[in-house]
């Protein structure tokens, strides 16, 4: 029998999303069992990680992480943890007053992360950097990109400027095309850096095919951070996250092969993957990430809670 075809579109999503849920709860499970063994290997020693408002998902990094050291996720803000995370899987969102209190007996981190909407970080970007990818589409004359201002809709497309004012969406926002190229080659490079309270373990690679500029990946590598950004950009993608209240989370960096520059195009407070590599070299991403998850948030998370704890103490 012939069906409709918009049926059949139906039935395909469908299958889409029941196969995406099928994966995740598979990657939960094995994860649950890397959890296990973390725990058994310290002696069964409960550690707990308080993530409020919202618990991290199967395919957020945070996630595999705290399962791969063995700690357990919690979104109870009265739990007795080492740490706190803000975690709220949106674009913006208002201070929150039970995050406030905890801030108050610990370090909550990415607690002054609070809007990481593509204009902010346009904004953020220039007065760190000193150069600006945004333009104005009804003065810029050539292609730019237009993008929606809210994080991971993933709905780039490039448009020829100027446009006319009433053409101009609120809701997105306009840059600069980025000639990202891989220089002697066709291929297109995304750079993404994990950043772990000024610590960045390593840097993902993404190549892509030009004619799919926001989709896609041809191939990946896995690189030190120095082989991708000078001394110079690190120090100010360091300022970058200061001044975005990022304390745990990954950055896309695109380099442009004209002028040599680096521009960070968006800020993600909520990781998901690593993406697109083998499970082999994702579990080994992973535990590399989360070394530096543990040393440099989770132990200094514990040291300033001690230290807090001490201040307020009466003495004898």
């Amino acid at each position: 029998m012939n069906l409709p075809r918009g049926l059949h579109a139906m039935g395909r999503g469908i299958a889409v999303r029941i196969a995406r849920r099928r994966r995740w709860i598979v990657t939960g499970f094995l994860y649950k069992l890397t959890y296990l063994k973390a725990i058994a290997q310290r002696g069964f020693k409960r550690r707990t990680i308080i993530t409020y408002p919202q618990r991290p998902r199967t395919y957020h990094s945070l996630y595999k992480i705290a399962h791969i050291l063995g700690y357990r996720l919690t979104c109870d803000p009265r739990a007795d943890a080492v740490a706190c995370v803000a975690f709220h899987d949106t674009t913006v969102h208002e201070p929150d007053d039970t995050l406030a209190q905890l801030a108050r007996s610990r370090p909550v981190i990415n607690l002054g992360c609070t809007d990481i909407s593509k204009k902010h970080v346009g904004a953020v970007f220039e007065q760190i950097f000193g150069y600006s990818l945004t333009v104005d589409p009804c003065t810029f004359i050539g292609d730019c990109v237009k993008k929606s201002n809210t994080n991971g809709k993933h709905d780039g497309v490039v448009i020829t400027c100027p446009i006319p004012k009433e053409e101009v969406d609120p809701a997105c926002i306009y840059q600069r095309v980025v000639s990202n190229r891989v220089a002697g080659s066709n291929l297109l490079l995304d750079i993404r850096v994990p950043m772990y309270n000024k610590s960045i373990p390593l840097v993902f690679l993404r190549y892509r095919d030009p004619n799919s500029r926001f989709d896609g990946c041809l191939g990946t590598a896995v690189v030190d951070v120095a082989d991708v950004l000078s001394p110079e950009e690190i120090v100010k993608t360091r300022a970058m996250c200061r001044a975005m209240g990022l304390d745990l989370g990954e950055l896309d960096i695109l380099r442009d092969l004209d002028d040599g520059r680096m521009y960070i195009v968006d800020v993600n407070k909520t990781p998901a993957g690593p993406l697109a590599f083998s499970r082999c070299e994702r579990r080994t991403m992973l535990d590399r990430m989360a070394t530096t998850f543990e040393r440099t948030l989770l132990e200094a998370s514990a040291d300033s809670r001690t230290a807090m704890e001490q201040s307020v103490t009466p003495q004898a």
